[in-house]
């Protein structure tokens, strides 16, 4: 995985995928997720992420959790998010279409609707 700047000049993920596809989106946000060196305290202080959809890209990740994630999910598949775990190098999400399953966030992207 590598950082660049996109068109817009956000700083981005950018890695080829599985079909040799260049993929290049903005991880989702983690911001309102379970601090978990804060015990009790959100993320940069935001609301709750309950609820907030995002869409699997099938990129970014270790190699072992793009096989796990593909397991049960499609790349382009919405999920809905039940809570992100925060810590200090990398940082889970759980998806209510997937209780008690947490996936590397890096493999999201937050969904503009």
């Amino acid at each position: 995985m590598q950082k660049r700047l996109n068109s817009n000049n956000v700083s981005c993920d950018y890695r080829v995928n599985r079909k040799g596809i260049a993929m290049e989106f903005e991880s989702m946000s983690i911001v309102g997720g379970e601090d978990l060196y804060n015990m009790g305290k959100k993320f940069k202080g935001g609301k709750s992420p309950k609820g907030r959809r995002v869409k699997f890209m099938n990129s970014n990740g270790y190699d072992f959790q793009l096989e796990d994630a593909n397991k049960f999910l499609k790349e382009g598949q919405i999920l809905t998010v039940k809570a992100i775990y925060v810590g200090s190098w990398s940082s889970d999400v759980e998806f209510m279409e997937f209780p008690n399953k947490r996936f590397n966030t890096a493999m999201f992207e937050d969904v503009k609707e």
